[in-house]
């Protein structure tokens, strides 16, 4: 009888609460796909195109969405400007071109 009388506040709680967690979870997914994509941004060395992808984890994606706190994982200048200091990013900031 003790078992009874838990769980049906639980359900009640669960059946309340599931749609708001997977509608936010559904924005965390957003926030991450749109922080993941590959962006044509200008680079600043050469002044020309280049494409690049950011290297957002999806913890660091739920808990801040700022491009500028994300490094580059991968820049089609690369290996050549390797070592750049990647101030490229300040580009991305609310206004970066996704390719995908």
């Amino acid at each position: 009888m003790e078992h009874a009388v838990l769980i049906l506040p639980i359900a009640v709680v669960l059946t309340v609460l599931w749609p708001a967690f997977l509608q936010a979870m559904a924005v965390c997914v957003k926030i991450y796909r749109r922080l993941n994509a590959p962006r044509v941004i200008t680079c600043p060395a050469t002044m020309g195109p280049a494409a690049l992808e950011l290297a957002v984890s999806f913890p660091s994606a739920l808990l801040n969405s700022r491009v500028a706190d994300q490094y580059v994982r991968r820049c089609s200048r690369w290996p050549q400007h390797a070592q750049c200091d990647q101030s490229c990013l300040r580009q991305i900031e609310g206004r970066g071109k996704s390719v995908a």
